[in-house]
């Protein structure tokens, strides 16, 4: 898949699995620090929301990216 095809499947499902990793598109309910560039995502704000792995860290932790960001 290239990543214009991603981002197309990403708005359509609002969610997307590839092997153990799971990338949602999320809007924001509190404030969060972006992975890639480490500014704020504000409130209300859509980012990408990615689990890697299927463990409980994953869970609680994810990777949370602006829009942007996301490669």
């Amino acid at each position: 898949m290239t990543l214009l095809n991603l981002k197309v499947a990403l708005k359509v499902a609002r969610e997307l699995r590839i092997n153990a990793s799971c990338v949602e598109l999320v809007r924001a309910r509190k404030e969060h620090r972006c992975k890639k560039c480490e500014q704020p995502i504000i409130k209300g704000e859509y980012y990408y929301c990615v689990y890697i792995g299927g463990g409980l860290g994953a869970l609680k932790f994810p990777d949370r990216y602006h829009i942007e960001c996301q490669e």
